[in-house]
């Protein structure tokens, strides 16, 4: 029985390893996406840009669960993690859940992420942490940590305190994985979140980030799913 998978990268950069390693036999403009189908096997896949950000993501994915009928959903991409875990820069990290940073009200004596505080999501929606996938082979051979997403990346120590203190056990940083995994898991459908770590969170000097090793750590990680679909 073919399975049909998503794969999502948010900008063109993240997209280039993942089209080094899956051929596509066909491309097509489907506004506003461009489409590159590939078929390996009983494995068929469609990969696009998704764009960056929730709202592009949450679009991205609901164009693909109303129009491509996808079994499973893969979000391929960059990240920063915090300096504890630096020893991971360049290396593909696996989110174990994903949740919005920032959610919330700042007040007198600190902030209330208000989907910690208070049950505002009736038994109709799933609450944050949006939790991920995984294969048994990917626990095996990568870290898996808990993400946050974020519409202003940290820049600053503030910033840093701020997430350590609020959300304590967040070690990766982006600002598409929480909108994807909310809606998969409303819907019931596996996901997975893979980064690859190009830099310490709230260092902004893109001169300093390990693109080139990150990019590869993309292309083996595409080699090792392609292996996997194989097996099954």
């Amino acid at each position: 029985m073919k399975k049909k998978y998503l794969i999502l990268a948010p900008t063109p950069w993240e997209l280039e390893p993942i089209l080094d390693v899956f051929t596509p036999y066909m491309s097509i403009n489907k506004h506003p996406f461009k489409v590159h189908m590939c078929r390996d096997g009983d494995v068929e896949l469609n990969i696009f840009s998704s764009g960056i950000g929730v709202a592009s993501t949450a679009f991205a994915v609901g164009y693909a669960f109303q129009n491509l009928h996808v079994s499973e959903l893969i979000l391929i991409g960059f990240g920063g993690i915090i300096s504890k875990h630096e020893n991971l820069l360049g290396k593909i990290v696996i989110a174990k859940s994903d949740r919005y940073l920032k959610f919330g009200a700042k007040t007198n004596d600190g902030f209330d992420d208000l989907s910690i505080k208070y049950d505002l999501l009736d038994g109709h929606h799933n609450k944050p942490p949006f939790h991920f996938d995984s294969h048994l082979w990917m626990k095996d051979k990568y870290q898996h940590l808990h993400f946050g997403t974020c519409d202003e990346l940290s820049t600053t120590q503030d910033d840093l305190d701020f997430i350590s203190r609020v959300y304590p056990d967040i070690a990766i940083e982006s600002m598409e994985g929480a909108a994807l995994a909310q809606i998969a898991n409303l819907y019931g459908t596996n996901c997975i979140q893979a980064r690859a770590i190009t830099n310490l969170i709230a260092n902004r000097d893109i001169n300093t980030w390990l693109i080139k090793e990150a990019k590869q750590s993309i292309k083996d990680f595409c080699i090792q799913l392609l292996s996997h679909w194989k097996t099954l």
